[in-house]
């Protein structure tokens, strides 16, 4: 029979969606193994490792801001929000001001 309580009347709005879920609770879940796998991928020697990686940051900011046509002939750019409060030039809070 239905494990529903007399009275649960399935005409109500979203009785589709609560019978629906009822079900997938019901159903037995199956383990998932095959999310990752793992491979043999042979030595690592450390100290290469990190140098490569200390070596592809090489600690410089670079940013490229389209040009701006302005009125004048003055070159203006505009630099992303995101970039600047990424950068360590820039001021502390409240005033936010490039330091560079």
């Amino acid at each position: 029979m239905s494990d529903r309580p007399p009275g649960d009347d399935r005409d109500e709005p979203l009785a589709d969606l609560a019978a629906d879920i009822e079900e997938r609770q019901k159903r037995k879940s199956t383990p998932v193994d095959d999310a990752s796998r793992e491979v043999d991928v042979g030595d690592v020697d450390i100290d290469e490792l990190w140098a490569d990686l200390l070596h592809e940051d090489s600690g410089e900011l670079v940013v490229s801001a389209p040009r701006e046509a302005g009125r004048d002939d003055r070159d203006v750019r505009t630099i992303p929000k995101a970039t600047c409060h990424g950068c360590p030039h820039v001021g502390d809070p409240p005033t936010l001001h490039c330091t560079h």
